[in-house]
């Protein structure tokens, strides 16, 4: 305000909290008694983006999901709201779907993996211990048996996410698992590369505002499953289904 009074404001809208914050673990694993110091902290950061995005002239949500959510969340408020504007990214027009596909079998999460069941990286390792568990039964002698990579893991706890995750998925298979640990990274050709290497990307986050990585896979011709309750699905399902159709690459992941 003091150098740019007659500047607009603009912000973005990529997350609700009141989809995500139940999810974690930190609050699911708190006694009752506690809980309460996690609910007083969430009412904090949701006045907090109600204040953002009532301060500001334009809002651009990140999605369908988020755009209802903000609109939701500034019904009240009678005069002076911000213009609401929908934001569907995520498609690379400048992305040449890859030819073929992996001849080896891979399926690729992308999202940090500190709070499993928020991004559902917990359902993805147990799908995979499913699948390894099944996998003589339909395609041996067809096929290598399938990795699963995970790419999201935290410099300083990663080893420790990455053996219980391992873990679970072995102990649904009954057997070993492949699952491909790799760091949390935002480099562009990093995150390219695991893409065009999966047979299928899966974003199965239980709380989803909308899943830019599901939209980068479809860019480049990659098959994805993503889950239910996200802004990407309701928008693909929006947009690219047939009325009453229910895509088998939408799962309910809750």
């Amino acid at each position: 305000d003091a150098y740019f009074r007659h500047a607009k404001v603009v912000t973005t809208y990529q997350m609700d909290v009141d989809e995500t914050e139940g999810f974690k673990e930190e609050f699911a694993s708190a006694p009752e008694a506690e809980r309460l110091k996690f609910i007083e902290k969430w009412e904090e950061r949701i006045k907090l983006e109600r204040e953002i995005a009532s301060y500001a002239d334009i809002v651009f949500a990140i999605g369908p999901s988020l755009e209802r959510s903000i609109k939701s969340h500034l019904a009240r408020k009678s005069v002076g709201k911000p213009i609401i504007r929908l934001l569907l990214c995520g498609i690379r027009e400048s992305a040449e779907p890859r030819n073929g596909y992996p001849l080896n079998p891979c399926f690729l999460y992308i999202g940090r993996v500190n709070h499993p069941k928020v991004k559902g990286v917990d359902l993805f390792v147990k799908a995979a211990g499913e699948l390894v568990k099944r996998w003589n039964s339909y395609w041996k002698g067809l096929c290598p048996e399938p990795k699963f990579v995970i790419r999201g893991f935290p410099s300083d706890s990663g080893a420790a996410i990455f053996e219980a995750l391992r873990a679970q998925a072995e102990s649904t298979a009954g057997r070993k698992v492949e699952i491909v640990p790799r760091p949390f990274s935002t480099d562009e050709s990093s995150l390219v590369a695991d893409v065009l290497s999966a047979s299928a990307v899966v974003m199965p986050s239980r709380a989803e505002g909308f899943g830019l990585v599901a939209l980068e896979a479809v860019s480049y011709g990659v098959p994805i499953v993503v889950a239910e309750k996200s802004g990407v699905a309701e928008m693909l399902k929006k947009y690219f289904s047939q009325p009453y159709d229910n895509p088998r690459y939408i799962v309910d992941t809750r």
